[in-house]
Order: C-alpha cells, then structure tokens, then sequence
C-alpha cells in the first residue's frame, strides 16, 4: 500500500526483524487469522505489511487539525508497538483495517455488537453484522419474544444448484410471485433469486421471513452465488457455496413447523439466532460469534444444550453448539443460594449457563439491554464497540515494570478506539446508536504474566495503583482526543477482553486469567478448505478432525509458559476476587472472566457473589476437570511430555512461504521430502 505517515525510510529499519515478542504461536496464529492475500503481489501480507495498513488506516479516521508531523510521530510510534506485539488494535481491524471491505462496512472493524429478538428484522441485523465479523450478542426473553410476529409453515422448494460464471451473477436478491411452480396447483409462490453479496444473504432472509409470516411457499435459486473455495477479493477467504444458505432455510423452516401454529418460544428464537451463524460458518471460510440470553427462569432455555451430545431428542438441534448462553437476572432480581446452586449443578453436567446481571450492568451504564458474546462490553440495543489491547508482560524487563512506556501504550490504545468510531456504519439505526455512545474498549492482556514477574499479588497496593493509574489515564486520554475530534466523549472507556486469539501472537496469558499451565497443548481449528490447513498437515503439525465440525481440523502446538503454577491449581475464589479488583481499579465495561472450580468450590463461590452481587455484571463458571467439549483448546500436560512431544513440533517459520506456494498452485505434493532442505530448514520427517 502507499504510505502517506509512514515513511518507506522509517519500514525499512523493521525489513527482515522478527517482532521481539514473538511467541511459539505468533506465525500460526497470525497467517491464519490475520495475514491478507496481495492480488496484485500473488502472496499474502507480512506482518509488517498489516501493521503498516493498519496505523494508515487508524490514523486516516483522525479528523483534527494537527499537524502533519504530530500525525507522523504518532504513527511511527503506533506502529512499533503493534510491529512488536506491545500492543493492539481489534482483531477485526487486524484483518480488513484499510481495506475496500472497512471502506464498504465499516462495521466489519468492530468486534462486539448486541440485538434483542423483539422482531423479525433483528435476526437480518444480526445477520449481517455476522457476515461482516462481528460477534453478535442477542436477548431472547420471554418479554422479547412475545413481540415477535407469528410465523405460519411453508413449502421451501430449492432449485437444483447451476453456478453462473462471474459476468451473468446477480450482486443482488431478486423476488416475484408466481403461480405456476407447484405441480398441479395454482397457488402462489414466492420466487426468491440469491444475490452474490452480504447485502443479497441479508434480502433473502428478510423476504424469506415475508414468505413465513404470510405462508407463502418459496422458491430458491442459488445460482448466482458463487461456488464453494472461490476467493473473495474485497472481504478476504474463500467462498462457503450457497449449502449452508439452503441448510438454513431449510431449518428455520422445520424450527417453524415445529411451533405448530403457536408464537415462537424463546428457545426457537435462539434456534434461529443460532442456524444463522452455522449458516455464516458453513465451509469455514468465516467465523462466528454469538451469546444467547434468557430468563434464568426459563427451564427449557437453560436445558437446551444438556445433552446436546448424547440425547436422541437432540440429535438435529446440534447448531446450539454457536452461541454461549447465559441466564439474564433482571433489574431487582437477586438469585437466592439454591439458585446459584442450580446453575453450578447446569455447569458441572454440559459447561453451561453464565449469568448476567443487568441490574448491576444498568448501574455502570443505565441504557445497557445487553452485552457482546465474551460478555465484556455493556451495550444498548444495536449497539457496538471496537476494543484494543495492551499487552502487560511486555513492558516488564528483567523484573521491573516501565511505566512511561506502558502508560504511553495505553494512551495510544485510546486513541485507536475513539478514532473508530468517527466510521459511519452501513446500518443507519446501528449508527446512530454507535455516534451517540461512542465506546470504546481498551483492554490489556498478560496481567498475571507481568504480576507474576513483578513478584505482585493481584490485590496488592502496587498493583492497584498501577491499575488505578493506567485507568485514569485511559478515560483521560478518550476524553481529552475526543474535544480535539470534537465529538462526545465516550460513554465508557476501559474493559478486559478475554484476549484468547491475539494473546497467542506474543503467547502471553490471556486476559486477566492466569496462562493455563506451565506446559500445555495449545489447539488451534483451521477449516480444513484454508490453505493453512493444507500447510500445516505438510509440515506434519499433530492434528486431528474436529469432532464437533467434520470440516475443521484441530492442530495441536506444545508451550511452556512462565506461570508458576497452573490456572487448575488456582484458588477458584483468588480468581473471582481478582475479577471484583479489576472492576473496581481498572474496568468502566466488565471484565471478561472465566472461572474454574471444583465442586467443593462451590460454597465459598455462591457466598462471595452474593455478597459482591452488585459489582457481578456477567461470568462465565467451568470445572476444572471438564469434559464437556471435545478436544479442548488448552490441555495441561508436565515438562515430561513437553519434552517428548516438542522435537515433533516443526519450525513455522517457513509457513507463510508454503501457504503462498499452496495458493498460487506451486506446490506438489511431496516436495518438501524431495527438495532437501532447499529452503533451509530441514523437513520433518
């Protein structure tokens, strides 16, 4: 790209560096979700090359009257910290920052976003936002529902797939009535044509839910869409086909007949929620996100995933596998012990349900309805937010902690979240929301890492202070750029994200948990579509197909980490405290928490959150031992095993080289044997 900050002089002193915080994970991680392909190069992006799109895209939304060098040595300062991993933009801005896509939906930067199903356009934002990549919470209380028109059963006929060459595809959905598509029958049928676009999905699911609140029967022609493993030039990946798209009308259909006639209950709204991000998923060329919340009265919502796996009656309803779901306690509402009982009981069996406590969020923020999927950002109705993340650890040399630089990394993270929101989004009821609001989120990660090499308890005066400190700075920093922006100040400023995917690049503990164990297997899903995939099974990566999604493949990576002592070996109440420290010293939003227990935990935990009910905005609970999801993505092993397992890890420095060969059709099968370390590494065997 042409720089217009960044100098080619200022790039070129970062010209074959590795970031110096690069972890085990950095080179996986990164190709796999964050690396671009160059049309015009015939290759994907290097790391410097995404950092250099990302500060010009950043720096681009700054409408301020400074002056060309300020501008300059603001961007040369974001980019080193990005470059070597000290800090973060979104993920999101990561992968499409300053593309023709973030131009096109500039709602594809930002990673969190909420809707309640209130009504059928709901499930089309929810949709869209989806495609666009954006997690996506949704609210399905009985209050909410009720709302919902009533959706009569239909006829879904599918026209036998012929894709189109490029030139004859329709952009967008057509729609018609005909009379004479079903066989001996005069009766009207909705004709609905898929365009080849996000906003043609979006249409057609619109029209669709027409047809199931008339009960007009529908014809789909696929046709224009474009055929499963074609590239997508403006948003990135490869195309899914239209399976998934006729797999989710199809269901939505059933989940439809199932109501036989009667308003949707809240767990058939979820169904629908969740069909659309499996349809969003299909193929693996996308990711989705999702939370699902409901009454903690609610016995079928709160039981819809016990059995998922193993009940007959639940074999077809295996698509609740996309969302989390949490119990809502509203404004008022306290849970009594037996409640809070029930919920760890739920936990132990299936890893489910969170809570989420609105009263307590209302109190932080009076207009929350909600909150994203990793239940960190307190959001209104179509609400959003864009986060950015500081990485903790890396600041901390030879046992001592630079605070200057650490604060100026904060304040830079500031910066990049409340620029964001000078975009005007596609959606203009969500942008509005989003111009009134203007959140921001600004995160750190590896807090236990740099605690730990601190020699500071979490609840000590040091690190209070510190995060004390860094908190106000950040609020002050939002507040201060957005009079230079002159725009309202941000409604709330600091959160802590769970930090899973972008923790990996620096391999740092994540969030404000503690890194999993001192040795543990890190699993990593790729579609198995993705030329990554292909890469990694050359280089002999372990892997294994994904139980849960047969077209994914879990790869396994071994790490040693700098943690003391395992996060299964942590008091489960240290943990929960350490979440109540961070809410109160350093988080405006909430803070992200994942907590692990044991059964004889449980007592302790229930009285604290009582106790502490209303400074509880949302957590999610799991035991320590579970075995509720198959191939999960960390597993403790000892230095042992690490040592056994580690001569078979290969070196993924040659990945992006082999990924590029494998997408421009260069590599035959084989050859890394034949070639004899031509490449200069030696091939595993």
């Amino acid at each position: 790209m042409t720089s217009s900050l960044l100098s080619l002089e200022f790039l070129r002193r970062y010209d074959g560096i590795r970031p110096r915080n690069a972890g085990v994970l950095f080179d996986v991680v990164y190709i796999r979700t964050y690396c671009r392909w160059l049309e015009d190069k015939g290759r994907r992006e290097t790391w410097g090359e995404t950092v250099e799109r990302v500060v010009e895209y950043s720096l681009s939304l700054d409408t301020s009257h400074r002056g060309t060098e300020e501008k300059v040595r603001e961007a040369e300062a974001l980019y080193d910290k990005i470059f070597h991993l000290e800090l973060f933009p979104a993920g999101r801005t990561l992968w499409v920052g300053g593309t023709s896509s973030s131009r096109k939906f500039p709602e594809s930067n930002f990673n969190c976003t909420f809707i309640t199903i209130d009504r059928l356009e709901a499930y089309c934002d929810m949709f869209h936002m989806l495609l666009c990549g954006a997690g996506v919470g949704f609210r399905v209380l009985r209050r909410d529902v009720r709302k919902l028109p009533l959706l009569l059963p239909i006829t879904v006929i599918h026209k036998d797939y012929t894709p189109l060459p490029e030139e004859r595809r329709l952009e967008h959905t057509n729609v018609w009535i005909s009379n004479c598509l079903l066989p001996g029958k005069q009766k009207d049928v909705m004709v609905i044509e898929v365009g080849d676009s996000k906003e043609a999905w979006v249409k057609s699911l619109r029209y669709f839910f027409d047809a199931l609140v008339a009960g007009t029967p529908v014809y789909l022609n696929y046709d224009s869409v474009r055929p499963q493993g074609e590239r997508i030039k403006t948003f990135g990946g490869r195309a899914a086909g239209p399976s998934g798209l006729r797999e989710m009308f199809d269901k939505v259909a059933q989940i439809v007949r199932e109501a036989d006639g009667s308003p949707l209950s809240p767990v058939q709204a979820l169904d629908i929620a969740n069909l659309i991000a499996l349809n969003v998923v299909v193929g693996g060329t996308r990711r989705s996100s999702q939370i699902a919340l409901g009454s903690w009265d609610d016995e079928e919502f709160r039981d819809c995933k016990v059995g998922l796996w193993t009940d007959p009656a639940k074999k077809d309803k295996k698509w609740r596998v996309m969302s989390n779901n949490s119990l809502v306690f509203d404004t008022g509402e306290k849970p009594t012990r037996e409640q809070l009982r029930a919920i760890f009981d739920r936990i132990m069996d299936n890893g489910e349900p969170g809570f989420f406590n609105l009263g307590s969020a209302k109190l932080r923020r009076p207009k929350a309805e909600g909150i994203n999927p990793c239940g960190e950002i307190l959001l209104d109705d179509k609400g959003t937010c864009n986060l950015s993340t500081v990485v903790l650890s890396s600041f901390v040399r030879d046992g001592k902690l630079d605070l200057l630089e650490v604060e100026k990394a904060v304040r830079l993270a500031t910066r990049i979240g409340v620029r964001q929101t000078m975009i005007t989004m596609s959606l203009g009821d969500w942008d509005q929301v989003q111009k009134r609001d203007r959140l921001t989120g600004v995160s750190m990660t590896g807090i236990m890492d740099a605690l730990d090499a601190l020699g500071w308890r979490y609840d000590s005066t040091n690190a209070r202070m510190l995060f004390s400190f860094l908190s106000d700075a950040s609020n002050d920093e939002a507040a201060s750029y957005a009079s230079e922006l002159r725009i309202p100040r941000p409604l709330l400023v600091t959160t802590l994200k769970p930090e899973g995917t972008l923790s990996q690049l620096p391999t740092v503990s994540s969030g404000l948990h503690r890194a999993y164990a001192p040795f543990f297997i890190r699993r990593i899903r790729v579609s198995s579509n993705d030329p990554v995939a292909k890469a990694l099974r050359v280089l002999k990566v372990p892997h294994q197909i994904d139980p849960a999604k047969s077209d994914r493949i879990v790869f396994e990576f071994v790490v040693r980490s700098s943690a003391p002592i395992s996060s299964a070996e942590e008091p489960a109440l240290d943990q929960l405290n350490r979440y109540y420290e961070m809410q109160e010293h350093w988080t405006d939003h909430n803070s992200s928490c994942t907590l692990t227990f044991d059964p004889e935990e449980v007592p302790g935990l229930i009285e604290r959150i009582l106790e502490k009910w209303d400074d509880t905005v949302a957590i999610a609970l799991l035991p320590k031992n579970t075995t509720a999801y198959p191939l999960p993505p960390y597993e403790a092993i000892t230095e042992e095993v690490y040592n056994r397992l580690l001569p078979g890890q290969p070196d993924t420095s040659i990945l992006a080289d082999l990924v590029n060969r494998i997408e421009r059709g260069e590599y035959q099968e084989g050859e890394l044997e034949e070639s004899d370390c031509a490449s200069g590494i030696c091939p595993i065997r």
